[in-house]
């Protein structure tokens, strides 16, 4: 049995929380941070055996992923990374592969049920770059990572479509930072660093929230207009402050048709928009004139 199994316990630690393009240049200064690239696939937790390697969400439920699970891998490995799929960026590069794979960004145990995860960061990304140098295949990826130029390379990632950066203290002064691995807990050095924009939508439609005995809004449906002129659905909407809440279901008809304008991490060739949330009514724009791509 695994020391640390992941289909009974949390084992994705938290950043501390989001960082301002201001904040992340003061820490890219200091020389005591690493930027690595926030592959936004499917987060998994993978452990290797001899009867096959499995995979299990944050939620610790296991997910099928045949491209991998067959691989032979050395036995008791307890590593976690992001698998191919998910965001536009990641699916193509599937595509671009022609097969499945996991940017892998920690490994909590080594070969055996070696428990690892109370080493320094840096010691860490030793063990995982000599496993995927020693593994050769190119379903097995590790998490690119950069000492300096945050900011540069984020408006890089970000302009093609990538959703952010990781950026982790792994010294303090000219020493180590020997925080551990903390399942389920949060790292005070680690900091999410994403992007996000824009867009006009239409509400199109507002469902009951059941909860605190209903009478308020749970989330909008919101759409938008495709090449041809036809309205499309593009996501539903859920962040809202209270007064916003009741308002929405209260005046639900004469909401239905106007406009607002949500922010988010990416738009899909679909037309979805990823992890929408409410920003405010826009009843100085025509629904018209919300338009996928725009």
């Amino acid at each position: 049995m695994l020391a640390l199994n992941p289909a009974t316990t949390d084992l994705y630690m938290r950043a501390k929380g989001e960082l301002t393009r201001e904040r992340a240049q003061v820490l890219d200064q200091t020389g005591e941070y690493v930027a690595s690239l926030k592959e936004d696939g499917w987060f998994a937790s993978m452990t290797t055996s001899l009867d096959g390697n499995r995979f299990y969400t944050k939620s610790k439920r296991q997910i099928d992923y045949p491209d991998l699970e067959r691989m032979k891998l050395p036995p008791g490995m307890l590593l976690l990374g992001e698998l191919g799929y998910g965001t536009q960026p990641m699916l193509e590069k599937q595509k671009r592969l022609g097969h499945g794979f996991i940017v892998l960004f920690d490994i909590l145990q080594v070969a055996d049920e070696k428990v690892c995860s109370g080493f320094p960061e840096r010691y860490r990304r030793k063990l995982l770059e000599e496993f995927v140098h020693q593994t050769n295949d190119p379903r097995i990826q590790i998490v690119e990572e950069r000492t300096t130029g945050f900011v540069n390379w984020f408006d890089q990632l970000t302009s093609s479509g990538h959703e952010g950066l990781m950026i982790k203290r792994v010294k303090k002064g000219s020493d180590l930072d020997t925080t551990p691995y903390l399942p389920g807990g949060v790292n005070p050095g680690w900091w999410k660093w994403k992007f996000q924009r824009t867009w006009d939508v239409v509400i199109t439609g507002v469902k009951e929230s059941s909860k605190w005995g209903g009478g308020h809004a749970e989330h909008i449906e919101i759409s938008q207009y495709n090449s041809e002129g036809v309205l499309v659905p593009v996501g539903h909407c859920g962040s809202f402050t209270t007064d916003i809440r009741y308002k929405l279901w209260q005046q639900k008809d004469a909401m239905t048709g106007l406009t607002c304008e949500v922010k988010g991490f990416c738009q899909f060739a679909s037309g979805k928009i990823r992890h929408p949330s409410f920003v405010r009514f826009r009843p100085d724009k025509e629904p018209k004139d919300c338009v996928i791509g725009r």
